[in-house]
């Protein structure tokens, strides 16, 4: 017994330094995402307010000429998965069901959770495929609809920074564990606004980047569940082997 656990801890211990290394290589690759977008959206140059390029909680009178029964998108909280550009949905429901409590939204437009923990885990999508081009959802959704001078993948991007998130967080209001990001903050937010044509070159970048990056991710992960899959087939061979030794 001594020898197969005196085995089993030196076995252990060099997986388990494997894992700590591929954790460190998680947190390195999510850092240099990170520093790459707060390079790109520290720029003082061509600065708006957030209210000043997008148009914040379309109304709902948009949709007030649609039939009740027209079916539509809904996408609830669950659905909007962290670091899933865009946002599309698994669900529909008749208009007459949604437009009362839910939140509007139509294609294209910027969804942000405003709750937490769902705004400090980093809940944002672009809405897509949308039937019938449109959406309602979580009334904890803030909607961003970008002008033509902003597109909305810029938006995205800026929105989904680790920075944002805690600037954020500084900014909440309401009961513990039900707090959310204060309106004043969102809508004064500054954001960068070079050229479209700007805009477009540095998202293709971003966007070469991420699938590299998730990429990597999926690699890691991946060696993770083989290494503890290794370790309890390694627990049960020498179980085994002891087992019939002692037979």
């Amino acid at each position: 017994q001594h020898r197969i656990v005196a085995k089993l801890d030196a076995v252990f211990a060099e997986i388990d330094k494997i894992k700590k290394l591929d954790e460190i290589k998680l947190k390195s690759n999510n850092f240099l995402i990170q520093s790459y977008l707060d390079n790109i959206f520290e720029s003082n140059n061509n600065l708006l307010k957030l209210s000043d390029c997008c148009e914040i909680n379309p109304l709902k009178s948009e949709v007030k000429n649609l039939d009740d029964n027209t079916e539509v998108s809904f996408i609830p909280m669950k659905d909007l998965i962290i670091n899933n550009k865009l946002a599309t949905p698994n669900q529909k429901r008749r208009l007459k069901d949604v437009k009362g409590s839910y939140t509007y939204f139509s294609e294209g437009d910027v969804l942000l959770a405003k709750i937490t923990p769902c705004f400090e885990n980093g809940k944002i999508g672009i809405a897509s495929n949308l039937h019938n081009s449109v959406g309602f959802g979580s009334s904890e959704y803030i909607v961003f609809r970008s002008n033509e001078n902003l597109k909305n993948e810029w938006l995205y991007y800026f929105l989904n920074r680790k920075k944002f998130r805690i600037d954020g967080s500084k900014n909440m209001s309401g009961a513990v564990g039900h707090k959310r990001v204060n309106k004043d903050f969102i809508e004064n937010t500054l954001i960068p606004i070079p050229t479209i044509k700007k805009q477009q070159k540095i998202i293709s970048d971003l966007e070469s980047l991420f699938n590299y990056s998730k990429e990597i991710n999926k690699i890691i992960i991946k060696k993770q569940i083989e290494i503890d899959c290794l370790k309890k087939s390694i627990l049960q061979q020498l179980l085994n082997i002891s087992m019939v030794d002692a037979a």
